[in-house]
């Protein structure tokens, strides 16, 4: 769910819990995340947290999967919280690449 987020005007936002498999922690792996609208113009915008007060907004979000925040109780999943900004409701893409593989993931914006 996006909603209004305070500190960034004109801009609604919903927080992504990025989840990584022990594999993908031992093995550190940089994947690089993009956003644009599919049913009309603009692009996502990223922010990586949980620092939100000092973390820039960027039109590309760098994570690497060693970096983890947390975890999902007993799980040995590891994750990654983001916030994910679009200007309006809609339909986006979300490219991610890595040196291995790239994959597409299709969101609804709605508030």
């Amino acid at each position: 769910m996006f909603s209004a987020e305070d500190g960034t005007p004109g801009w609604i936002a919903a927080k992504t819990i990025w989840a990584w498999p022990q594999s993908l922690i031992q093995r550190p792996t940089r994947v690089l995340v993009r956003g644009v609208r599919l049913d009309g113009s603009g692009n996502a915008r990223f922010q990586l947290g949980p620092q939100w007060d000092s973390a820039p907004i960027t039109s590309e979000l760098r994570l690497v999967t060693s970096h983890t925040v947390g975890s999902f109780g007993h799980s040995t999943w590891g994750t990654t919280v983001t916030l994910i900004f679009v200007r309006e409701p809609g339909c986006y893409a979300l490219q991610l690449d890595s040196a291995h593989s790239t994959s597409t993931i299709v969101i609804q914006a709605s508030p």
